[in-house]
């Protein structure tokens, strides 16, 4: 195995660093600092657990992609957006209404979903052309941020039993979004993807 440049190669503890900078909260000159002898290291493979030492860090790991997430279902295209605003708790003794904003390939809804009956965990519109479907004997608690498993259907839309997962943005908010990881911007965005 050949040597590796480590951070405090010399083994030292202790050594001094020079601040010549503006931060009045720091007075210029030297200061003792302390070293940490440490290799940087990556993840063979992800979630494996072992590591191995690298000379240089990557300015991005290597990694294709392959199982990141769930497979796309051919039945549906993933939804643009699913965001759900309950109007109270959910229960199984009591019709539950919510506010939702869905996008799809197809087009966009805003309105009022409102449950065929208590505990039926079905949700349509006025007009029956969105449906959304919760497993029967759903409830939400207001002292849990909780998850909504949903299953999307609406033909102006262009979904086919497209399911979601709707996490709610705090304990108690009844607001549920669909969130999911960007590949190539490794940050949170509305677009949601089925499972």
């Amino acid at each position: 195995m050949r040597s590796r440049a480590r951070i405090n190669d010399s083994g030292a503890i202790v050594g001094t660093a020079t601040y010549s900078g503006t931060n009045t909260a720091i007075a210029a000159g030297s200061h003792g600092v302390m070293l940490v002898p440490m290799d940087l290291v990556v993840q063979t493979a992800p979630g494996s657990g072992q590591y191995q030492t690298i000379d240089a860090p990557p300015l991005f790991p290597n990694d294709d992609g392959v199982g990141r997430g769930p497979s796309p279902s051919q039945s549906s295209p993933n939804p643009k957006g699913v965001f759900v605003a309950l109007s109270a708790d959910l229960t199984t003794t009591a019709v539950g209404t919510m506010t939702a904003t869905i996008g799809g390939p197809g087009g966009n809804f805003y309105g009022t979903l409102t449950e065929t009956a208590a505990n039926s965990g079905i949700f349509v519109d006025a007009n029956n052309t969105v449906t959304l479907t919760l497993p029967v004997g759903t409830t939400t608690s207001s002292t849990a941020v909780n998850t909504l498993n949903a299953t999307v259907n609406s033909t102006s839309l262009g979904f086919n039993n497209a399911t979601v997962s709707l996490v709610e943005s705090g304990a108690e908010s009844l607001y549920f979004y669909c969130p999911s990881q960007s590949a190539r911007s490794y940050r949170w965005v509305g677009d949601c993807r089925h499972t």
